[in-house]
């Protein structure tokens, strides 16, 4: 990934009006934060055969990988509408600040994945000030709840948007408008401090239960990535249900998940409809049963430090008799 800081007005600049594609996915991407850059220590992007950072020519040094471990903080906040508000609606509750917005892909469309008509689009507000990726996390609840009815995903810490485009079939339903007033303070929302739930049983806790819960959340999200046909929505459900037992204990953050698992589905094969659906009862199943995580196998060197302890506690015993 490469990474540029631009100006507000340099945002608007460069998205002048929507690109005709027939696939979406063939359209540039933005995400409204600021990351490590190559001076500092960085989760660098890596060769999935070998295993090895990929080198940017340009620096001889590895690519910034687009993940929440390498944002700073966010500069913008983007409300992602799949329905559930109209343009209007939308209009009438973000009156008084300044933002851009425009229709997505899918605006008005009517497929397999959206039975029916409804506007879709997103509202793009820069903020007052840059928000620390700490407080982002700690008010992003707040902010959700303010936002509307956005996709759950579309504070999750360094999720990509689309810039605006459109099938040339409905390039006459694609709108874009700006709104002027005053700037989104982030500070404006509580900040939430999560208490996860007391679980019995030796289980790991602290930074270790959060390393566990990422790699946990890595491995499955790529494997129902490379679910072939006839499995992916079963696969999407048990990894929904795993995640979320994790989810319930505090090791993983719900809306990481929800963004992750739904990239992997997409990728899969499935629509979006679906992976939205299967991820909502995966999860909401996995967040009744809280799963303890399997306690860490001593060291060698602890195992010995015990052994040592014990002799010693049973020496005093016999002296003491």
């Amino acid at each position: 990934m490469t990474t540029q800081a631009v100006t507000w007005e340099d945002f608007l600049d460069y998205l002048p009006s929507h690109h005709l594609v027939q696939d979406k996915k063939r359209t540039a991407m933005f995400v409204p934060a600021a990351f490590r850059d190559d001076t500092s220590d960085y989760d660098p992007v890596v060769d999935e055969v070998t295993g090895t950072p990929v080198i940017n020519p340009a620096s001889g040094k590895p690519y910034i990988r687009r993940s929440a471990a390498n944002v700073l903080g966010y500069s913008m906040v983007v409300a992602d509408i799949d329905g559930g508000w109209t343009i209007p609606d939308a209009i009438e509750h973000f009156a008084e600040f300044t933002y851009f917005a425009y229709t997505s892909y899918n605006h008005l469309v009517v497929d397999e994945d959206h039975p029916e008509p409804a506007d879709r689009f997103r509202i793009v507000l820069p903020l007052a000030e840059d928000c620390p990726v700490g407080e982002w996390y700690a008010r992003r609840k707040a902010m959700l709840a303010w936002l509307g009815p956005v996709d759950r995903s579309t504070l999750a810490v360094s999720r990509p948007f689309y810039i605006p485009a459109c099938h040339p079939d409905h390039a006459g339903d694609a709108l874009m408008w700006m709104n002027a007033g005053r700037l989104l303070d982030w500070r404006a929302f509580a900040a939430e401090t999560f208490v996860a739930p007391v679980l019995t049983g030796d289980a790991i806790v602290g930074p270790q239960a959060t390393r566990y819960a990422e790699v946990a959340l890595e491995r499955e999200a790529e494997a129902l990535r490379h679910t072939g046909q006839g499995g992916r929505n079963p696969k999407l459900h048990e990894a929904a249900f795993n995640l979320g037992q994790l989810v319930a204990t505090g090791a993983l953050d719900r809306v990481v998940v929800e963004a992750r698992l739904t990239e992997a589905g997409l990728a899969a094969g499935l629509g979006e409809t679906e992976i939205r659906r299967t991820l909502r009862n995966g999860l909401e199943a996995g967040l009744q049963r809280p799963r303890n995580l399997p306690p860490t196998k001593p060291s060698f060197r602890d195992q010995l430090r015990e052994k040592y302890f014990q002799k010693k506690q049973g020496n005093r015993k016999i002296a003491n008799n």
